[in-house]
C-alpha cells in the first residue's frame, strides 16, 4: 500500500490534524453522557434528623436528638434546619453526620494498595452495561433476569434494576457516540478504502451488505472496522447495489476519501464499480489516479475460485470422504473402534475432521487427516461392513494425494493474503508467483 493511499504525508500540517489512539480515547470526555436518569426533587438532608409539626398556623421543625425547635419561614426554605445540623453537638458527637465512603485501589505495584473516596457513577454503570450487551451479543431482556441482578447485588450494593427498554435506548446512545467518535477520525483521514460483500443469513434467509473501511493512522496502524451491515431487498441489480454502497459512504462523510473499493471476482461486481465510477463522475469528485485503481478484485476469493475448480474432478471422492467420517461420528461405539485400529497401527490418537463444504481449507484439512487414517479406513470394514462403501480404492488415495500437494501451495498463499491486520497489498504478487509456479510443474503430470 503506498503512502500516497493511507492519507499519511511528512507534512506538518497534516500531522496536527491526524489523531493519534489517545486523542480516540478521550473522544468520549467530549460527548455528553446520555445513561443519566431524569433528576428527582431532592430531599434535604436535614429531615434525617429533624421532623416537622405545626403550631398556631405555622409550621416548624423538631431536632429529634437535642429537641430544639426551629420556625419555618413563609418559604419554607431548609437553609436554617439545614445549619442547625451542622452545630448540632449531639449529631456531631454520635458521628451521624454523612461522612464519605472509602474503597480500596491498587497502587503501583501488586503490594501496594491505596485508599480514596467512592462515589458509585450509576451512569457509568449502564454504558458498560449497554457495552456487555453489545460486545456478548445477548437480548436486551437479559438485564431483566433474576441472576443477572442477583450477580450485580452481589458485587455492588447500589445496583439498580435496568429495564430491557432502558438497555435498548443506552445501546442506541452507545452506537451514536461511537459513530461520532469515528467520524472526527475520519475527518482526520485523508484516503480510506473499502471493502464490500454480500451474505445470506442462512436462518432468516435474507441478503446483507456489509462494508468494512481501512485506513493507516499517524503512527503507521492499520485499523478496520465495520461502518454499515443492512439488508438490501431484491433485485440486487448492480445499480440497487451500488446505490447501497453510495448512500453508507454519503452517510459517514467520506465520498470524497475513497481510494479503493475492494469486491470478490464476481460478474454483478463489475457492473457495480461502474456504476459507482459514473455517480463519481456525476459529482464531479476525481479518484485516485484517475480511477484505475478504484476497483481492486480481491486476491483471497480468485485462489479460492482456483481451488474449488481444481477440487472438481474428485468431487465424488470427497464426498465419500465426507460421508465417511459423518459415518465414524454419529456413533459413540464406532468412534471407540476406530480409536482401537488407530492405536493398534500406531497413530497419533487424533480425531476425525469434517469440513464445512462451502470452505476449501476446512476440506483440505480433512483430505490431510483422511490420508493420515488411510490405513484405518481400510481395516475398518472387517469389523463394521457398512462402511466399506466410504472407503476410497487405490486409485482414489492417489489422486485425493496429488490434489492435497498442491493445495499445500494454495494454502499458506490463502492466509497470508487473508490477512486482516497487515497490508496485503505488498504481498499477493509473491503469492501468486509461487502458486503459479507449482501449477506449471503440475501441469506435465
Amino acid at each position: 500500500m503506498k503512502k500516497s493511499d493511507t492519507g499519511s504525508t511528512s507534512s506538518s500540517k497534516e500531522k496536527e490534524s491526524e489523531v493519534t489512539n489517545e486523542q480516540w480515547d478521550k473522544q468520549t470526555e467530549e460527548v455528553p453522557k446520555p445513561y443519566t436518569i431524569r433528576p428527582r426533587k431532592k430531599t434535604p438532608a436535614a429531615w434525617k434528623f429533624l421532623e416537622e409539626f405545626e403550631q398556631d398556623g405555622e409550621k416548624w421543625a423538631r431536632c429529634k436528638l437535642c429537641h430544639q425547635e426551629l420556625k419555618r419561614g413563609p418559604t419554607s426554605s431548609t437553609s436554617s434546619l439545614n445549619r442547625h445540623v451542622d452545630k448540632c453537638k449531639i449529631i456531631h458527637g454520635l458521628g451521624l453526620q454523612k461522612r464519605a465512603q472509602l474503597q480500596f485501589q491498587p497502587g503501583d505495584s501488586s503490594s501496594e494498595v491505596t485508599i480514596a473516596n467512592f462515589k458509585y457513577d450509576y451512569a457509568d454503570m449502564r454504558k458498560n452495561v449497554s457495552h456487555y450487551i453489545m460486545v456478548n451479543e445477548l437480548p436486551f431482556i437479559h438485564v431483566e433476569s433474576f441472576m443477572f441482578n442477583e450477580l450485580m447485588r452481589k458485587a455492588t450494593p447500589f445496583w439498580q434494576k435496568i429495564s430491557r427498554a432502558t438497555v435498548k435506548s443506552d445501546c442506541m446512545s452507545t452506537y451514536e457516540i461511537e459513530k461520532k467518535k469515528l467520524k472526527d477520525i475520519f475527518n482526520s483521514v485523508k484516503r480510506i478504502n473499502v471493502t464490500t460483500d454480500m451474505l445470506t443469513s442462512s436462518s432468516q434467509k435474507i441478503e446483507y451488505m456489509v462494508i468494512t473501511a481501512h485506513w493507516i493512522d499517524c503512527s503507521w496502524k492499520l485499523n478496520m472496522i465495520v461502518i454499515s451491515f443492512c439488508n438490501v431487498p431484491p433485485p440486487h441489480s448492480g445499480f440497487v447495489v451500488a446505490e447501497a454502497i453510495s448512500k453508507c459512504l454519503t452517510n459517514w462523510e467520506i465520498v470524497d476519501k475513497i481510494g479503493t473499493v475492494s469486491v470478490d471476482n464476481a460478474k454483478a461486481n463489475d457492473v457495480v464499480l461502474r456504476t459507482l465510477k459514473n455517480m463519481y463522475d456525476i459529482r464531479k469528485t476525481s479518484l485516485l489516479i484517475e480511477g484505475k485503481l478504484f476497483q481492486v478484485r480481491c486476491c483471497a476469493h480468485i485462489l479460492n475460485l482456483c481451488v474449488k475448480d481444481g477440487l472438481e474432478p474428485i468431487d465424488e471422492i470427497i464426498e465419500k470422504i465426507r460421508d465417511g467420517v459423518k459415518y465414524v461420528a454419529a456413533l459413540e461405539g464406532c468412534r471407540i473402534k476406530y480409536a482401537e485400529i488407530a492405536k493398534h497401527l500406531y497413530l497419533k490418537t487424533k480425531k476425525l475432521i469434517l469440513d464445512v463444504p462451502t470452505r476449501w481449507k476446512s476440506t483440505f484439512k480433512m483430505l490431510i487427516c483422511a490420508i493420515e487414517f488411510k490405513q484405518v479406513f481400510q481395516r475398518y470394514p472387517s469389523f463394521d461392513k457398512g462402511f466399506l462403501e466410504y472407503v476410497p480404492n487405490a486409485v482414489d488415495w492417489e489422486k485425493v494425494e496429488g490434489i492435497c500437494s498442491i493445495l499445500e501451495a494454495f494454502n499458506p498463499a490463502t492466509n497470508i493474503v487473508s490477512g486482516t491486520h497487515y497490508p496485503t497489498s505488498n504481498l499477493f504478487l509473491e503469492e501468486i508467483k509461487k502458486v503459479k509456479q507449482i501449477l506449471d510443474q503440475k501441469s506435465f503430470d
